[in-house]
């Protein structure tokens, strides 16, 4: 995988890891980087993913909303 290609071959490597992982006892799999969000979904094994990108622009989403509701629009005195 590089500049944009995602090749069959890399998520077949990524798959054996996972597949290794589970084999020796993990009941999930964090996707801590981008480019592995690009390579695998929950569609390809059989445990739960957690695509971290995806966490975290929820949680900032859910944020930026909760910040916004009901609170007093900041101004400036001059």
């Amino acid at each position: 995988m590089g500049l944009g290609v995602v090749r069959e071959a890399s998520r077949r490597t990524y798959r054996q890891v996972v597949d290794r992982l589970v084999a020796r006892g993990a009941q999930g799999v964090i996707l801590g980087c981008t480019e592995i969000e690009l390579l695998l979904g929950p569609d390809d094994v059989d445990v739960p993913t957690f695509p971290t990108t995806a966490l975290h622009v929820a949680a900032a989403v859910r944020s930026a909303l909760d910040a916004g509701a009901g609170s007093v629009p900041h101004t400036i005195d001059r």
